[in-house]
């Protein structure tokens, strides 16, 4: 399964603890490529559980990368509400913005090279967010290296 940003995770099992004086059900989760985390999920708060999500099949994530080849990429040009924007597209795990979102960031990042300049420090830092988690679930659902992926990615979409 996919948590929020921690990538794919392992399901531990549900287990009572005690967190600031109150003792309640949480979800434990094991990041798979963040060895040393645990992640405990109240489960009892439907919109943390909500952020639980199961990863997608192999025929799902290569219909999604298809399908996202042939969007135009956009560019939001208020910094504020571009980043506000992705932070929620991050948020939401919906694989088909994030992938959209990628291929915006990708997109203006090579358009800043033509120019000789960079992305801003907030775009890279989203950019690897949303690339850490696509290329995870990735790995993991076609048990490939993580740094195998993209060109995995450019193969699927060439």
């Amino acid at each position: 399964m996919l948590y929020g940003t921690h990538g794919v995770c392992q399901v531990l099992g549900k287990e009572e603890q005690d967190f600031a004086g109150s003792c309640r059900p949480y979800y434990v989760l094991k990041p798979v490529y963040e060895q040393a985390s645990v992640v405990y999920v109240p489960a009892d708060n439907p919109g943390l559980v909500a952020r639980m999500r199961r990863l997608e099949s192999r025929e799902e994530i290569l219909a999604l990368l298809r399908s996202s080849a042939g969007d135009e990429p956009g560019w939001i040009e208020d910094d504020n509400r571009r980043h506000t924007v992705y932070r929620e597209t991050l948020q939401s795990g919906e694989r088909q913005r994030i992938f959209r979102m990628i291929r915006e960031l990708l997109f203006h990042q090579k358009v800043q090279q033509s120019k000789g300049r960079r992305l801003h420090l907030p775009d890279e830092q989203l950019l690897r967010e949303a690339q850490k988690l696509v290329e995870d679930e990735i790995a993991y659902v076609f048990e490939l290296r993580r740094e195998d992926v993209v060109s995995f990615i450019q193969k699927q979409l060439s």
